[in-house]
């Protein structure tokens, strides 16, 4: 009897044990690498953005909310379908934009009105320099680089994103990382920053993809400016991105011959007709 009682014993004891770990919560540590891992598996996503930026009371007539709805494919050959809402104090646009790549070069197409369309080289173009900030085609690589550069990040609890459960993750990166981040679109230019930056990230508990990031840029500006006017006074006073993922693997289209076909803006400005 008494062998059994230990047996007993012993298996609650296991079975406590097996409990315990199955709802032990992951570290901070293993959800960001556990998400960069999945990222890199990733073929193609679902995204929404959205951008706020509001100066300080001075300035307060000057401001800017951008909106952008994509379709983002990246293996086997990455290529973009979006379309942006930017409404700033002056003006409010909207603009449909795809990114692809033929025969070896990459390209932007934009439209503002769906019909009309201009194409120009990402990459030779300096005058493309505006539509290439804009182009999510490399959102993945990005995206990952956050989840790379974070810093002191912590778990923060557990919420709900776009209907699926996901942990909240809060971290911060340096301006040095940024820098390091940007290098491939600062053409060699020394941009000088400050501070950093307050990031969150929610990485959804069932699949380990991140679900939405929320970056505070003023953060960022703030010090930047005051660094560099010598003024205590802040810039902004809000300045902050919103990247909702609500799917991935489920992207499909192709790029339309007439925006392939499309008018090339050249190297001068001046376009060049694609016939």
């Amino acid at each position: 009897m008494k062998c059994w009682k230990k047996v007993t014993a012993a298996l609650m004891a296991a079975l406590a044990l097996v409990g315990m770990t199955g709802c032990a919560k992951p570290s901070p540590g293993q959800l960001i690498t556990g998400a960069q891992q999945r990222m890199a598996k990733v073929n193609s996503m679902r995204m929404s953005m959205d951008i706020k930026l509001e100066l300080a009371e001075e300035l307060s007539a000057v401001g800017l909310s951008m909106t952008m709805d994509a379709d983002i494919i990246q293996k086997p050959e990455a290529k973009t379908k979006a379309s942006l809402q930017i409404n700033s104090f002056m003006d409010a646009a909207v603009l449909e934009m795809y990114s692809w790549t033929q025969d070896g070069t990459q390209y932007v197409g934009i439209s503002t009105d769906g019909t009309n369309w201009q194409k120009t080289k990402a990459l030779e173009n300096p005058g493309a320099s505006s539509a290439q900030a804009l182009d999510p085609s490399q959102m993945g690589e990005m995206l990952n680089g956050y989840l790379d550069s974070l810093e002191n990040f912590v778990i923060e609890g557990e919420e709900q994103i776009e209907g699926k459960d996901a942990y909240k993750i809060t971290g911060k990166i340096s301006a040095e990382e940024i820098k390091n981040m940007m290098s491939s679109v600062s053409q060699g230019m020394d941009i000088p920053l400050s501070g950093e930056i307050p990031i969150s990230i929610w990485i959804g508990k069932k699949d380990g993809l991140p679900l939405q990031y929320y970056i505070d840029l003023a953060s960022l500006i703030n010090p930047t400016a005051q660094e560099a006017t010598g003024e205590s006074a802040e810039l902004v006073k809000e300045f902050s991105m919103t990247i909702t993922i609500p799917e991935y693997g489920i992207a499909d289209f192709e790029i339309p011959a007439q925006v392939q076909n499309a008018s090339e803006m050249g190297s001068d400005g001046t376009q060049q007709t694609i016939l």
